[in-house]
Order: structure tokens, then sequence, then C-alpha cells
């Protein structure tokens, strides 16, 4: 393999990926516009740890700069599972979703419609293996391509489910003793507290609504001829994730309220930043928090804490 080729890179479920030099390249599409004129956009509103786009190569593949840091992939090291890292990703989305919000963007022309209501472009698929770390502490969020106009929470099911994590006791992907339905309620109130604005049941029924789009889309794709999802279904991975929806259903019928769970106090969420140092440098003060947009192409706008360690009604 020649340099100009680059090194394949994990992942790449719908595209090859490759690392040449530092930059990071994949096969373009009619979305990468979008998609450039949002990491640029981002970055230009203060939003840390957002890849840098260099347009494309000379091969038409997209460019983007190479994030220096680890990204943990399945068996999950133990520290993705702390407490402090799902704060720490939860802020970052939040920060993300403020600043998206403020950007003159377009409805189409994304790789997926719009989902409705809109209220800010979505990173569409937040999980520890598109997440770059450093010390356990978050630099950087990479894989955007499937980056939409969307509600906040279509991010937030996505994070529930990868991060909290909802999946069921013995699960090989899962959090190791996250199966007990109180610590996962638990998980999922100090996301909401975290993030700000967003109730635990709420963000369950987004955590399902993910999922049923994933198990929906993985097949669609499929039938489609994309040979790359051909192989996930194949390898069972889809069927996995069908057995994680039932479970996060199973949450919601047994949830009337979590409170059993008991209450994840904001002062927890200070407390554990206090320890660990401040966020990462960006993260935790977005620029443009709940901020009108430049424009009304991606009108809507969620009101939600801006303070990260106070109570959220």
């Amino acid at each position: 393999m020649t340099p100009e080729e680059g090194q394949p890179l994990a992942g790449g479920h719908t595209a090859p990926v490759v690392r040449v030099g530092d930059t990071v390249r994949r096969v373009a599409g009619p979305w990468t516009p979008q998609v450039a004129a949002l990491l640029t956009g981002l970055r230009a509103a203060g939003v840390a740890g957002v890849p840098e786009h260099r347009g494309l190569d000379e091969r038409g593949r997209e460019v983007v700069a190479w994030v220096d840091g680890d990204v943990p992939t399945y068996p999950m090291p133990s520290w993705v599972w702390d407490d402090a890292v799902l704060v720490d990703v939860a802020r970052a989305v939040r920060s993300v979703h403020d600043a998206a919000a403020g950007l003159d963007l377009p409805r189409s022309g994304w790789r997926r419609p719009p989902v409705e209501p809109v209220e800010t472009v979505c990173h569409g698929d937040v999980a520890p293996f598109n997440a770059v770390f450093t010390g356990a502490r978050l630099v950087g969020l990479i894989d955007w391509d499937h980056a939409v106009p969307a509600p906040r929470g279509w991010d937030l099911g996505s994070l529930a489910y990868r991060f909290v994590s909802l999946t069921p006791p013995g699960h090989r992907d899962g959090r190791p003793g996250s199966g007990p339905p109180p610590e996962q309620w638990r998980r999922v109130r100090l996301l909401g507290q975290a993030y700000g604005g967003f109730d635990p049941v709420e963000l369950v029924r987004w955590a399902v609504r993910h999922l049923e789009d994933l198990i929906a889309y993985s097949y669609a794709e499929a039938a489609a001829g994309n040979a790359a999802l051909q192989l996930t279904i194949d390898a069972g991975h889809v069927s996995l994730y069908e057995g994680d929806l039932e479970w996060v259903r199973t949450l919601l019928a047994g949830a009337a309220s979590p409170a059993h769970a008991g209450p994840t106090s904001p002062a927890t969420i200070c407390a554990d930043s206090a320890t660990r140092g401040s966020p990462p440098p960006g993260w935790e003060d977005p620029p443009t928090r709940n901020s009108p947009g430049t424009g009304e192409r991606l009108a809507g706008r969620r009101k939600a804490a801006d303070a990260p360690c106070e109570e959220v009604p």
C-alpha cells in the first residue's frame, strides 16, 4: 500500500477510512459540502475538539485533520464507563448543539433527510468509537458524515445507549454491572443533568427511537446494496441491537417514574469535575449558548440550563 492510499483505520462500516499523514480520508458524498460547512462553522464558533475540514484530495476523497489521542473500541476499556466520561461527553455534545443552532446551515443536502422538529445539527452517531480521549479526558468528536438537522434528543438517544450503557445484564459490549435498572436510571439522570433540560424518561425514549432507527437504517441500506452494512447484519450486530431495543423498552415500561433509582445530585457532577479538574477547554462553556441563529433555515431552539452544576427543574 502506497503512502497516498493511506493506512486503513478501524470502523468505516459505510465507506473505507484511511489515515494519510496528519489527515483522515474517506469517500466523499453529496453531503460532504454540508459536513464541511458544519465543521468549519463549529470551529469558528470556538467549539473545541472538532476536526478541521481540509476539502478534497486529488482522488476526490474527503480530507479532515487527524485528532491525536485514543479512540476506544469493543471490548471497551473500563475507563470509558466512568461517570466523569459520561459528563464530559454530555457537555461536549451540548456545546456542539448550541453552536450549531446559531449557524446558517441548510436543512437539505445531508446524508439523510432532516429529523423534525429541527432544533440544531446533530453529530448523528455519538459513541465511544467516534470520540477521542487523552488520559480518559475527551479531546475530540470525529466521524461527522452522519450529521443531520434534528432535535437535540437525536444525539442524546445515541449518547445514552452507547455511554450509559442501556444494555441488558451480561451484554458483551455493555458496561460491566450496568444491567440493574436503578444503576442505569442513575446514569441517565446524570446525563440529563450534565447536558441540561432533559428528563431521564425523555432520554430513554430517545434511546428507543435511536435503536429503532439504527435497526431500520441497517436493513434498508443492506437491501439497497450496502455490502458493509450487510456484513454487520451477518455478524449479528443488528440482532444485538434488536435485543437491546427490547431491554430499553422494558426499562420504559417499568418507569412511570425513575425515582426508585435515587437522585444524582448536581453536587455529584461538580464534585466529580473538581476531582478530575475542569473539562477540556471549549467543552465547558459553549460560546453561543442559547443564542439565536443567524438565519431561519435551522429554526427552533430548546431552552436548557446554562450552568452544568445547577439543578435542572
